[in-house]
Parts: C-alpha cells; structure tokens; sequence
C-alpha cells in the first residue's frame, strides 16, 4: 500500500507536469517542482504532522495563484488531509478554495483528481486499520500464548511439588509407624531378653516366660514391618509384570510383546495409561479382528514413548471410534500424547507421549 501511494502522488506530479507543458518553463517553477516533491518526501518519509501539512497546503495554494497549472498540487493537499484525518468542514473550506481559485480549464482536472484523491485516501485508511488491527491481533495472540505457557510451566511445577509433597509425607507417615509401633516393641524385647538372660540361672521358668513373649513380641513386629513394605510397593496392576501376565493370559491368538528402553523412571499414570490400551487393543483383536498374531512394542527414549499394535486381522473399510478408541486416544491426549489408527494389512496402533516434565519427576524428586 506505501508503493501505491508513492505511485499515486507520482502521477499527480505527472499531470501536473503536463498541464504546466503549455506554459514557458522557466527557474520559479522547476522551484515549485523541486520543493513539492520535498514536501511529499517529508510527509511519507519524515512526518505527515498537520503542521507539515498546512505548510504545504499554503506553498500549493501560494503556487496556484502564481500559476493555476498547478492546481493538481492542491488535490495531493486533501489526500494528505484525509489520510490523517481532518475534519469534514475544514476538508471542504480547502476543496472550496481550489475551486474559487482555479480557471474553468484546471476546474475539471482540479474536481477529478480532488474525488480521486478522496476515494483512494479511504482506501488508504481502511487497508491502514485494517494492518492495525491485525498487528494488534498478533499482539494479543502473542500474549496469550505466553500466559498459557506460565500457565503451564505454574502447572507443572506444582504437580511436581505435590508429587515431592506427597512423598515426603509417606515417608515420614512410614518412619512414624515404624518408630511408633516397631521400635516399641524391639526395645521392650531388647529390655525382656536382657532381664531373661539375667534371670537365667536364678528362675529358669521367669527366664522362659520372658523368651515366649519375646518371641511373641518379635514375631509381632515382623509382621508390621511387613505391612509397611507391603505399602511402598506399587499397585500390580500398575507394573510391566502385569502387562506381561495379560498377554500371557491372552488366547485367542498369539501375542509378541517387545519392550525397549528404561522403564524404571516411567511414572505410574503413564503405565496405567499403556496397560489399559493394551488391553482395549486386545479386546479389539478378539472381537473383531480374526487376527492370528499381533505385535505390541512399547519404546521409550529420552524423547518420548511410543506404544505400537499390529495385528494381522481382517481390517475395516470404515474406521468408526466406538468407546474403546476414543477412550484410548483422551487418556492420551491428558499426558500431552496423540493416537492414530490404520486398518490397512490388519489394523494398526500407534500411540506417542512426549516425555516432557509430567510424569517423569522421579529422579528429581529423589535428589532433592
């Protein structure tokens, strides 16, 4: 829109030019020339300032009373004018006075050019606030997007430390218990198979008593600190070894299941997430599928995990998502991961998490 506008005042000068070929050129209006496209370079290089503005309103007026071969210059004027907005009266007070000023011959080049020039100017404005109001689209765009990355960045650190909360918490409920209850009971033994050692050869039978309930005692605390093992341990229907139980489980067709990478670190949500896929897959595969193999691989890099699944069933044509697929791909699509489905050669799985912050805070929860 700038070059357009450089080209329309070009052609305004032209005109000007040519309307000034039938009148003896001499030095006074080559200056006029020279300084007019002064003027139009300050104005759209410079500033177009009202100031800026009247001054060349008065140097084209002042040139038209030398010459009115000039009146094309006053038509730029209101182009100007309008671009920056003036006001409707003091507009027509500057289109009336050309037409006060200008011969009958210039009168209807001045009216042309002057409509023209209105014209384009509200061209003009509307492709400029049409930009503005783009850029400020962007604007906000922009900023909107960075609020919803704090967001997300306040979000993750605050599961992490509710995850590193909640696990300071356990271990401290576990070190109570076992202070409480276990370590009780190991000093009341210790005390009893101290006073039965001593009172071994002066009351065997005391000395005996002592020993059964010491063993009771014992036996009592082996017992908790089995319990509290027994919780730190994860659910089994949270680990590979469970995943592995349901494809062994599984007979309706044979079943190879390949694992690749660290499992270790790979936090509980995202196991429950692969494990209850697996097994919609497998549902799937005997229902529908007359398949008499599938793959399963699950691979985890540093980068992310995929989980693949392929039988060599009958396929579909359609592939319509009923609760199971579409399960699959939300519960993929909370952990930040995507799903995609094929039915060509035997239907076909893949699932990818991107291995970002969530769910992979272990390590740094224990070195904190």
């Amino acid at each position: 829109m700038k070059n357009n506008v450089w080209l329309f005042k070009l052609v305004i000068i032209f005109i000007t030019l040519l309307n000034c070929l039938s009148e003896d050129i001499c030095f006074q209006v080559c200056s006029i020339f020279l300084i007019s496209i002064i003027f139009i370079v300050v104005i759209e290089k410079i500033s177009n300032s009202k100031y800026i503005l009247c001054l060349f309103l008065f140097f084209s007026l002042g040139s038209i009373l030398y010459n009115s071969c000039f009146i094309a210059l006053l038509s730029l004027v209101v182009f100007d004018f309008c671009v920056v907005d003036l006001n409707k009266v003091s507009l027509a007070i500057i289109v009336i006075q050309g037409v006060c000023i200008s011969n009958k011959p210039n009168l209807y080049i001045y009216i042309a050019l002057t409509i023209i020039s209105i014209i384009f100017s509200r061209t003009v404005n509307s492709n400029r606030n049409k930009q503005v109001k783009y850029l400020e689209w962007l604007d906000n765009e922009r900023k909107l997007r960075y609020e919803l990355e704090d967001a997300r960045r306040k979000l993750i650190n605050t599961s992490n430390d509710i995850a590193y909360l909640t696990e300071v918490r356990e271990r401290n409920r576990i070190a109570r218990e076992i202070h409480d209850n276990v370590g009780h009971s190991l000093s009341g033994v210790l005390i009893k198979l101290r006073a039965a050692e001593k009172l071994q050869d002066v009351d065997r039978e005391k000395s005996r008593l002592f020993l059964r309930d010491s063993i009771e005692r014992l036996s009592e605390a082996v017992i908790e600190i089995r319990e509290t093992v027994h919780n730190l341990k994860p659910k089994e229907s949270s680990s590979i070894s469970y995943l592995e139980r349901i494809i062994n489980e599984f007979k309706f067709c044979k079943v190879n299941l390949s694992l690749n990478g660290d499992f270790i670190d790979i936090g509980i949500q995202y196991l429950e997430v692969i494990i209850s896929s697996v097994k919609e897959a497998l549902t799937n595969v005997s229902r529908y599928s007359k398949a008499t193999k599938v793959d399963i691989n699950i691979d985890i890099n540093e980068n992310y995990i995929r989980l693949y699944i392929k039988d060599n069933g009958i396929g579909c044509q359609r592939i319509k998502e009923g609760m199971g697929l579409s399960g699959m791909r939300e519960r993929l699509k909370q952990l930040g991961g995507s799903l995609s489905v094929s039915s060509d050669n035997g239907f076909m799985i893949v699932g990818i998490i991107p291995k970002g912050e969530l769910g992979f805070y272990e390590k740094d929860i224990n070195s904190r």
